[in-house]
């Protein structure tokens, strides 16, 4: 498994798991990555989904 393919499942994983909403400062400190790259992976997660998004956001709260 690939870091990427590592990073993506980690963040659905942590996702899943919450049940309130997550920054992407907060996803970022938690898979040891920028928030940049949350955005990235959330966007690409969203991208492979085919039934819509499977992460979903709320501007000013979150994931």
């Amino acid at each position: 498994m690939t870091s990427q393919m590592n990073r993506e499942n980690k963040l659905v994983l942590l996702l899943s798991k919450q049940n309130h909403y997550m920054t992407s400062e907060e996803l970022a400190d938690l898979l040891d990555t920028s928030t940049k790259t949350v955005y990235r992976l959330v966007k690409k997660i969203n991208t492979e989904f085919q039934n819509g998004h499977l992460i979903l956001s709320e501007k000013g709260k979150g994931y």
